[in-house]
């Protein structure tokens, strides 16, 4: 296994996974590649993804990497796969200057729960709130 960022010629099985992981289809494929999206690859093969994107908070003082998609695919879940690429994703944050990391999670996502307090990760009460612009 190993961990790098998403290759381009990865993007479609990217959005494979998504969709199975969080069971809605991506509206847009004419996505380009950006960086700081990492790719979980076994034996060559995009298994999961997790995107982070970097906030400077300068109230905070701290730099915050926010993880978006982080997923595993489906066939490959519960397999040890999930913790091996959640820790390379902290180490990439600690490299790229993050001292904090947030996430946001469905409440049926359980599994992903569990994973995230695993590593030590707190549950803080919230409400998330969007709007499409």
């Amino acid at each position: 296994m190993n961990v790098h960022l998403l290759e381009e010629k990865d993007l479609e099985k990217a959005y494979q996974i998504y969709g199975e992981c969080f069971e809605k289809m991506s509206f847009n494929h004419s996505y380009t590649m950006r960086e700081n999206v990492l790719g979980l690859y076994l034996d060559n093969k995009l298994i999961g993804l997790c995107q982070i994107n970097f906030i400077d908070n300068i109230f905070e003082g701290k730099r915050i990497a926010y993880l978006n998609s982080f997923c595993i695919e489906k066939s490959c879940q519960h397999k040890g796969y999930g913790d091996y690429f959640f820790k390379k994703v902290i180490q990439y944050c600690k490299e790229k200057g993050a001292n904090k990391i947030n996430l946001t999670s469905n409440k049926n996502r359980i599994y992903a729960h569990k994973l995230y307090q695993k590593n030590d990760f707190n549950v803080i009460d919230t409400i998330f709130l969007n709007k499409d612009i």
